[in-house]
């Protein structure tokens, strides 16, 4: 899902070329996906969006 495993990148894999159709699509349409795991992972999304901004990263060297 990431450009980065694009064809013609240095880590060129078939995971870019899958996701290069997609552009821009929550998940891809040939994929069934039952509405309660929809409901979920909308739920988690919002959950890391709004907590996303007040986390504080640090790393220890």
């Amino acid at each position: 899902m990431c450009e980065e495993y694009a064809p013609g990148t240095e880590y060129a894999t078939q995971d870019g070329v899958f996701w290069k159709q997609y552009v821009g699509m929550r998940y891809a349409p040939g994929i069934l996906l039952p509405i309660y795991k929809r409901v979920l992972g909308k739920l988690i999304y919002q959950i890391r969006k709004y907590l996303s901004p007040k986390m504080i990263v640090t790393y220890k060297k």
